[in-house]
C-alpha cells in the first residue's frame, strides 16, 4: 500500500505517548496501584512500559497478577489516576500545530485510544485540544473493549468507506498491528523515544521523529 498524503481524509491519531507525554502520570498511577495490591514498586522509570498497552495485559505481563488481581490493580490504578494522574501530561512537540494543519485542509483528526474514552476526553480538554478532533474511541472500563484492533475498527466507523484514505499515527506496534488488522495504512512516530526498531517489525509504512516532521508531509 502507498502512502499519499494528497489522498488521506481521516487520521486516526492514539494518544499516550503519540499526542501526550503521559508516561509522569501513568507510572505514578500504576505505583499507586502497586502498592495497594501489597508490590513493592521499582522506579517509575521502569513502569514506563505501562504506557500505550492495555493496563489489565501489562499488570499480567510484568508482574504475573492473575486476570482477576489484574482487575483489582486496574480498579486501584484509576481511583489514583482519575483524581491526579490523568491531568499530569502534556503535549508533544508540533502536536496543536499538526490538529489544526489537518483540520485547516478538511481532512479530520479522530482519536483511537486504549485508555477509555472519558478518560480521554478529559486528558485533551485539560490540553486544549478536544475541539480539534471529529470524533474520539477509546475503550471501555471493561476488559470487553480494550484491544487496539478493536478499538481502531470502532474509529472507522466515523469514517469514509474508502480505507486508502485513512491512516493510523502511533507510537507502539500495538497501533501499526491494530491498522494492519483493519487494513488501513499506519505512521509510527518516535516522539524522542526508543522506538524505531519496535514500528520498523511492525511494520509501519512511515516512520517519523516527531509531529513537525510529519507536519512537512501534509504540507
Amino acid at each position: 500500500m502507498n502512502l499519499d498524503f494528497n489522498k488521506i481524509k481521516y487520521i486516526l491519531l492514539d494518544l499516550d505517548g503519540t499526542l501526550i507525554d503521559s508516561a509522569p502520570g501513568i507510572t505514578r498511577s500504576v505505583a499507586y496501584a502497586l502498592e495497594k495490591m501489597g508490590v513493592n514498586p521499582p522506579p517509575l522509570k521502569e513502569l514506563v512500559c505501562f504506557v500505550g498497552p492495555p493496563l489489565r495485559d501489562s499488570f499480567t505481563r510484568y508482574f504475573g497478577f492473575s486476570a482477576e488481581d489484574s482487575e483489582k490493580a486496574v480498579a486501584h490504578y484509576r481511583e489514583f489516576y482519575a483524581e491526579d494522574g490523568l491531568f499530569d501530561c502534556s503535549l508533544f512537540s508540533g502536536v496543536m500545530g499538526f490538529l489544526d494543519k489537518v483540520n485547516s485542509l478538511g481532512k479530520y483528526n479522530v482519536l483511537a485510544t486504549a485508555k477509555p474514552t472519558p478518560f480521554a476526553k478529559k486528558a485533551l480538554e485539560h490540553l486544549g485540544a478536544l475541539d480539534r478532533f471529529y470524533a474520539v474511541e477509546g475503550a471501555s472500563f471493561s476488559a470487553a473493549h480494550d484491544k487496539k484492533s478493536d478499538i481502531i475498527a470502532s474509529a472507522l466507523k466515523h469514517c469514509g468507506n474508502d480505507l486508502s484514505e485513512i491512516v493510523m499515527v502511533g507510537d507502539r506496534n500495538y497501533d501499526i498491528l491494530g491498522a494492519k488488522d483493519n487494513g488501513i495504512l499506519s505512521i509510527g512516530v518516535i516522539n524522542g523515544s526508543d522506538k524505531r526498531a519496535e514500528l520498523e517489525e511492525a511494520g509501519a509504512e512511515l516512520i517519523v521523529e516527531d509531529f513537525t516532521q510529519l507536519l512537512t508531509y501534509l504540507s
